[in-house]
């Protein structure tokens, strides 16, 4: 929401936004692996995991980085994550779950190859597409946490009864 609101971000301050961004969907990720048993999801998060760090990493600590590079990091750490949100959905039951994964994907795949595709765009049109595409992902990545919480607890309340 940051990019979207600031009237007119250098590419410097695109660049610190979308590196902590990637950074903090890298230590979330982490979270996952940790807190998650099954072996197929494990392997997604922790591509997603990776390539969400080196991306947010390169971003960081490039200080002049073009506007090329910056959309090369965030499309191709795009598609990873895709890939990876459809290699977890096999691992789901829950069609709520699948769906949201599903939509995941299909968010990041798109965003991924738009970015990777048309590298000459504006600066404008880069703040603004890296603006959606972290709200709509922030936006699912939180149905997704609530959905999972609201699962965990009809499991702990039938549990007990």
């Amino acid at each position: 929401m940051l990019l979207l609101a600031l009237p007119s971000p250098s590419l410097r301050t695109v660049g610190i936004v979308l590196g902590i961004a990637l950074l903090a969907f890298a230590v979330f990720e982490a979270f996952e692996v940790a807190r998650r048993a099954d072996r197929a999801e494990r392997g997604a998060r922790i591509a997603t995991m990776t390539a969400s760090a080196v991306a947010g990493t390169l971003v960081l600590v490039w200080p002049t980085i073009t506007e090329r590079a910056l959309l090369y990091a965030a499309g191709a750490a795009s598609i990873v994550l895709a890939a990876a949100e459809a290699a977890s959905l096999s691992s789901t039951s829950d069609a709520r779950q699948r769906w949201l994964g599903a939509a995941a994907s299909v968010v990041a795949y798109i965003f991924g190859t738009a970015l990777l595709a048309s590298p000459g765009n504006s600066l404008h049109a880069v703040i603004i597409l890296l603006g959606i595409y972290l709200v709509v992902l922030g936006g699912l990545r939180v149905l997704h946490a609530a959905e999972a919480w609201r699962q965990t607890r009809a499991a702990r309340g039938s549990g007990t009864s």
